[in-house]
């Protein structure tokens, strides 16, 4: 069976959403499935030696829109998404001139290399209109894969209803087309049906997962003499809420226990802007506590997150229908995470491996309390780390790949076999 896959990001982009993709392909070939790829990536279409890593038998490249980027450049388009503009003028996102190229282009790879089916990842949700246009037109069976919702995202605001409805109805469209619909969780999966009125667990779940070659090759003791406490990665927009009150939570045990930079360390490593965390460190009067590492090899990360007492992830609401794959390094490097927010259904992954976390509401005296209580359990020695590692094996990218090879396998018939 050959399949076009349709993304928009592809490694070597360094936006993560070109990493589901790429392991889709990467082990797909080994349940026979081959891959052709219509990308606005240009780097892999030029490179044999990616293309060969990824198991692609062709790659088709379209210009990509550089609408976004000339936006931000001049301002206006930062303007426009102030005052939610931007949905009056963009449909169905600011990445729609790729559409008509990559229709074009998604025809003559279907004609070319005797596709059988259409597998797209989004956002962006241009790629789902792409897909949509390119299996009306051919009459191939389509796999949505949602990395977020669409219509029912927290992320998009729609400024009237009529917008709303014009994005709902040609999501409807897509999904009454599509043979098989994915998502990267439950609650992603409910806020799909939700916002759409389908029947519930109409979409299957395949949950992002780690490379097995992410494994850490070396093996590092826990700090002893400093209770080390890690975030490695990026704060976004959305996070800023909860990692202010972390900060509350973490200023109210070391004035209330008279705690020195001697005594405890909060870590970071990433390329949020540092002026922000300063800030809000700064607020909170933690601000000395803090050792920035700078932005870190993947090497270098794993030996911080082995080494750290404690390593923490922040769930705003509404933030919390993904499974982050920061998650898994966190697991991968025997750790004890400490989840601020209400508990959400994709922590049964986390009980499933037997992995050792704490839970902190997400308000500082909730967060004060779990800090102090890791605190003491650690002087005592008695702080429990890591997770079944036989069990975490099941959620490599592999057999999250193999999962979703299986369900195609099942809704589309292979002509070959």
């Amino acid at each position: 069976m050959r399949l076009l896959l349709i993304s928009y990001f592809f490694p070597p982009d360094k936006l993560v959403g070109g990493y589901r993709a790429s392991s889709f392909c990467k082990y797909f070939k080994k349940k026979n499935i081959e891959i052709s790829l219509l990308t606005s990536n240009k780097v892999i279409s030029e490179d044999q030696d990616l293309q060969k890593k990824y198991n692609l038998s062709s790659v088709h490249w379209v210009k990509r829109s550089r609408l976004r980027e000339i936006g931000y450049k001049f301002k206006f388009l930062a303007f426009l998404e102030l005052f939610d503009l931007d949905k009056y003028l963009f449909f169905p996102d600011v990445y729609f001139p790729w559409i008509g190229r990559a229709i074009r282009k998604g025809k003559k790879a279907i004609k070319e290399n005797n596709i059988e089916g259409i597998l797209v990842t989004a956002p962006p949700f241009s790629c789902f209109t792409v897909a949509y246009k390119l299996a009306q037109k051919s009459g191939l069976p389509l796999i949505l894969d949602y990395r977020d919702p669409w219509s029912g995202s927290p992320f998009i605001s729609f400024p009237k209803e009529f917008i709303k409805k014009r994005h709902l109805k040609l999501e409807k469209k897509i999904v009454e087309l599509a043979t098989l619909s994915v998502s990267v969780g439950e609650k992603c999966a409910n806020m799909i049906e939700e916002s759409l009125n389908i029947p519930k667990k109409t979409i299957e779940i395949i949950y992002n997962g780690y490379f097995p070659e992410d494994i850490p090759k070396n093996l590092f003791e826990k700090e002893r003499k400093i209770f080390t406490i890690s975030f490695v990665g990026n704060f976004y927009s959305a996070h800023q809420s909860t990692f202010r009150n972390f900060a509350k939570g973490l200023g109210i045990i070391t004035k209330k226990h008279n705690l020195t930079e001697e005594d405890i360390v909060f870590q970071y490593a990433g390329s949020t802007s540092r002026s922000m965390i300063k800030r809000i460190l700064q607020s909170a009067e933690v601000y000395s506590f803090l050792k920035d590492l700078g932005y870190l090899s993947k090497e270098k990360t794993n030996e911080i997150i082995q080494r750290s007492n404690l390593v923490f992830l922040l769930y705003p609401k509404n933030v919390d229908y993904a499974l982050p794959t920061k998650l898994y390094d966190y697991a991968l490097g025997n750790s004890h995470m400490l989840l601020i927010s209400e508990k959400v259904d994709h922590w049964e992954v986390l009980d499933d491996i037997n992995q050792n976390y704490t839970q902190a509401l997400d308000k500082p005296e909730d967060i004060a309390e779990k800090l102090w209580g890791k605190y003491l359990k650690w002087r005592k020695d008695e702080l429990e780390y890591g997770c079944d590692k036989v069990k975490l094996r099941r959620y490599n990218r592999k057999n999250m790949a193999d999962k979703l090879a299986n369900l195609i396998k099942e809704r589309i018939p292979d002509s070959k076999e």
